[in-house]
């Protein structure tokens, strides 16, 4: 562990004490390891689909909702009326 591998060290200085160190000095307490893959977006990628993919086009509007827009049509036309 040295100085140059540690998260804290850049330049030759180190960041928390802000003290001049060696690069192939020994490491001081504060030794943070580098990691050694680069961090990612800590949230997925968003995409806004509409509508939902994982609901049918025919089941989207729930079965209670599908019978009351059949009643209504259903009286519509034995009514005689577009609307």
């Amino acid at each position: 562990m040295r100085h140059k591998d540690c998260v804290n060290f850049r330049d030759g200085l180190c960041m928390l004490t802000g003290a001049t160190v060696d690069p192939e000095g020994p490491a001081c307490p504060n030794f943070v390891p580098r990691s050694s893959t680069p961090l990612g977006s800590v949230f997925p990628p968003y995409h806004s689909v509409w509508p939902p993919p994982y609901t049918p086009g025919l089941l989207w509007y729930g079965l209670p909702v599908r019978r009351r827009l059949r009643r209504r049509m259903r009286r519509r036309l034995r009514l005689g009326r577009s609307r």
